[in-house]
């Protein structure tokens, strides 16, 4: 076996080798460069009998495009001094979201722009029936302006093979977005600080939640961060006939009026002309298409859409709207008229405003409100007085069973003081904190286990079993050492003969722990 530092400066698969970027395991990743000089990232993978596993799965990734999706552009396999490996070719990567992280948290905007591509990402993912697993900040670059989910480590979207249903594949996409919602309060500083009652700023205030409770999607996500465009409804407009025009605008031409030349000015008695007898057209047809349906002003006989029509600067009016000028006219000298006569030495506008009060609502009296006030103190001592004499009956009620039974319920008080006797049982803690820590401390628990990591600290192994605790549970990890101090080892389940044993490797295996698990007869 080599070291990864020793595949630096060859060929491998017709890419040059350049330097190692980061080591996972039997994994590792180099810069590299395709034929015509633009920058990739080579995986390799030490392969344990599983290069076509790897390979085919590569080459579904490959075909899910999405702009914040590290996109895979070749998977093979190729060997290396008589080891076999299995290689991609990735999109490169400047930096990832961790490096960030450890110098200080994001802004609101940056962690938006950072939920709306991994949302997107993962969406593309899960319509594709492939899942994440492994949705944190080490596993989100920066390529150039752009942020980018790492792909090369997505699978399958299987549950357990022996409880592979749709609702067991359902809680790994819904664990997949419950990580979202974890790396989004690591970008806020908000991670190990979250209650019930903690506040999230907007839109997070609906994403983060949504996320932990598994009641979100990443399509709902990507739904509330870019909400869809809603067009706006255009009024129809009401088209005046041209019927209704043209007599005026024919009868207003001269007969002997000479042609004109399209860019001519005209002059300006000529624009005066034309405005007037085009306000006149308007007001025309505005009165003819209204007259079914005008509103009409409160006591008065006005109709609201009428308008003065223009008139030129000696203040004559426009030809074929005198008779709608002389109608609003009368209206308003009748409305002023019955004002000077009847307010006296009141201005006009103050005339106005009283001939149009009843338009206004009027103001609650007094009267009103003390009469409400008195109804609704009647009403409290009313309550009051009912829920007092309940209060007291009741409390009759009580007198009169304690004196009632008072023997009897010294008796029965006396009884439970009798038969209550708690008797701990510290023999039995103690069996089962033996019977826990007999696997960590002695080898006396043959048989076969099966192994997935290994370490040389005891810290190290128990750190690695918790971790495992809360992804797979199913599979009940736990440290074992048969010797009782180094290695220690992280075993699967208890021990067991080599069939059970054999096939509970397959499962681990199956569920995304590493391929190098074994099996073995301690």
């Amino acid at each position: 076996m080599h070291l990864w530092t020793e595949y630096e400066g060859n060929t491998l698969a017709g890419y040059p080798i350049g330097r190692l970027n980061r080591s996972e395991g039997r994994n590792a990743f180099f810069t590299t460069a395709t034929s015509d000089g633009q920058r990739a990232l080579l995986r390799l993978t030490e392969a344990h009998f599983d290069e076509s596993e790897l390979i085919g799965r590569w080459r579904r990734i490959a075909a899910v495009s999405h702009p914040n999706l590290q996109a895979i552009k070749r998977a093979g396999q190729t060997t290396f001094d008589g080891l076999s490996l299995a290689c991609c070719l990735l999109e490169p990567t400047d930096s990832s979201l961790s490096d960030a992280l450890r110098e200080q948290v994001l802004s609101l905007d940056d962690t938006k722009e950072v939920a709306e591509a991994v949302s997107g990402a993962l969406a593309a993912l899960h319509a594709a029936g492939l899942i994440h697993e492994h949705l944190d900040a080490t596993n989100v670059f920066a390529s150039g302006e752009v942020i980018k989910l790492r792909s090369d480590c997505c699978r399958d979207c299987v549950g357990d093979f022996e409880a592979d249903t749709p609702e067991a594949r359902e809680a790994l996409r819904q664990r997949d977005v419950h990580d979202l919602g974890l790396l989004l309060l690591r970008c806020l500083g908000l991670d190990g600080q979250v209650h019930t009652s903690t506040r999230f700023p907007k839109p997070f205030d609906r994403i983060i939640p949504g996320a932990l409770n598994g009641t979100l999607r990443p399509e709902d996500i990507v739904g509330i961060l870019k909400p869809p465009m809603q067009t706006p409804i255009v009024p129809s407009v009401r088209q005046v006939p041209a019927a209704a025009t043209a007599p005026a605008t024919v009868a207003s031409t001269p007969k002997d009026a000479a042609p004109t030349i399209s860019h001519s000015v005209a002059s300006p008695s000529i624009q005066a002309s034309s405005s007037i007898q085009a306000s006149a057209t308007r007001a025309s047809s505005i009165q003819d298409s209204s007259t079914q349906d005008e509103p009409m002003l409160a006591h008065s006989r006005l109709p609201v859409a009428e308008a003065v029509p223009d008139s030129d600067a000696t203040g004559s009016p426009a030809p074929g709207s005198g008779w709608i000028g002389s109608r609003l006219q009368m209206g308003l000298d009748g409305l002023l008229e019955q004002s000077r006569q009847h307010l006296g030495t009141d201005s006009i506008g103050a005339g106005l405003m009283r001939r149009l009060r009843p338009m206004r609502p009027r103001p609650i009296s007094r009267k009103a409100y003390i009469a409400s006030g008195a109804a609704a103190a009647l009403l409290g001592v009313v309550i009051w007085a009912a829920g007092g004499s309940k209060h007291e009956d009741k409390v009759q009620e009580q007198h009169a069973t304690i004196i009632e039974g008072k023997p009897a319920t010294s008796q029965a008080a006396a009884q439970p003081a009798s038969v209550q006797q708690p008797s701990p049982k510290p023999a039995a803690h103690s069996e089962v904190n033996t019977t826990q820590n007999s696997l960590l401390a002695s080898g006396e628990r043959a048989g076969w286990h099966v192994i997935a990591y290994t370490y040389k600290y005891e810290q190290q192994a128990q750190a690695q079993v918790m971790k495992l605790q809360r992804k797979y549970v199913s599979l009940h990890p736990q440290v074992f050492t048969p010797t009782g101090h180094a290695p220690y080892f992280v075993a699967l389940g208890n021990p067991s003969n080599e069939t059970t044993a054999m096939d509970l490797r397959n499962r681990a295996r199956q569920v995304g722990l590493p391929r190098d698990t074994y099996a073995r007869n301690f």
